[in-house]
Parts: structure tokens; C-alpha cells; sequence
């Protein structure tokens, strides 16, 4: 009787390197699923300040824009400061019938880390609570018997797990009801 020697499967040395293959192959995914959810959460937290930005800054510009005057305000105080400096920004305007009406701008009394507005009366969040403001400065530009003008300056952070963005945004609106 003739013996075939049909020997199948593996040797010792061709498994180690396909365990070394696959090793490899599952650390290179493994890294690559880690950039990907960290890449995922640094843009979340950007488009939330973005958004929050946009929101806010639409706001205030197009309130500022409209005021016929400023009724008070604490130009050039940085709100990330001390906590009993006024924070706010109070604006004289018109609604659209025509009737007199104030509008301001301010940070949240209980969590002074939301922009809030009071129109007229009413009371609302500006900003998320997700998205923090850490700097809110209005400084007036006047020309004398020219126009007035208010520069904004808002500074956003938000945060998710470990990472932590801040922008600041500007912008200059002249008051159109000012002219001269």
C-alpha cells in the first residue's frame, strides 16, 4: 500500500506571521476609529460655537442697527471680570407699528455664562448653555454730530470630553438712527 504523505495547515512560523499581519492591520483601525471620533468632536464643538456665534451676533447687529439711541451701557468692561460690574447694554428702538421699545443685552444673572436679551420685558437666552461666553465688551465710537457706533466684542468657548475650543468674534454697527 502506498502512503501519500498529504500534509495540510500551517507551520508555526507562517502563523505568527499572519497573527503579526492582523495585528497590525487592527491597531491601524483601532487608530484611525480614535483620530476619526476625535476629529468628530473638535468639529461638534466648533459648529456649536459657530452656531451659537452666528445666532447671537445676528441679534445684537440688527438690534444695534435699528436703536434710535443708547440708553445706558458699560462700554469697554470686559463681563469675564468681576462679577458686580453691570453687564449689560440697553438700547433705545422702535417696533414695527412704530412704538418705542428697549432692548438689552446682557449676561445671565444666575449663569453669567449665557448672553440673554430683554425685549421690552421679555426675557430670553441668546446663547445655549453648552456654549459659554467669556468676554462681552461694547465699546461706543462717536463722531461728533456725525452718527454713533458700538463695536462688539464676544468671546465663545464650548467644550466636549476632552476638548476644549475659544473664538472671539467682532463686529461694528453703526446706531441708524443716529445720523445727523
Amino acid at each position: 500500500m502506498i502512503r501519500k504523505n498529504c500534509q495540510k495547515g500551517y507551520s508555526l512560523v507562517e502563523m505568527l506571521i499572519y497573527i503579526a499581519i492582523l495585528v497590525v492591520l487592527l491597531v491601524a483601525i483601532v487608530n484611525t476609529l480614535i483620530v476619526i471620533t476625535a476629529s468628530h468632536r473638535t468639529l461638534k464643538v466648533s459648529a456649536n460655537i459657530q452656531a451659537a456665534a452666528v445666532s447671537a451676533m445676528d441679534r445684537i447687529t440688527r438690534e444695534v442697527r435699528e436703536a434710535k439711541s443708547i440708553a445706558s451701557g458699560d462700554f469697554g468692561v470686559d463681563y469675564a471680570q468681576p462679577p458686580n460690574a453691570a453687564k449689560k447694554i440697553v438700547l433705545n428702538t422702535t417696533d414695527s407699528t412704530g412704538a418705542a421699545r428697549t432692548v438689552q443685552f446682557h449676561l445671565d444673572g444666575t449663569n453669567s455664562d449665557v448672553l440673554d436679551i430683554n425685549d421690552n420685558g421679555t426675557d430670553g437666552p441668546l446663547t445655549t448653555s453648552n456654549v459659554k461666553v467669556f468676554t462681552l465688551i461694547f465699546s461706543q465710537i462717536t463722531v461728533a454730530g456725525v452718527s454713533t457706533a458700538i463695536k462688539i466684542e464676544m468671546g465663545l468657548q464650548a467644550s466636549q470630553g476632552t476638548v476644549l475650543e475659544q473664538q472671539k468674534f467682532y463686529s461694528t454697527v453703526v446706531l441708524r438712527g443716529s445720523y445727523q
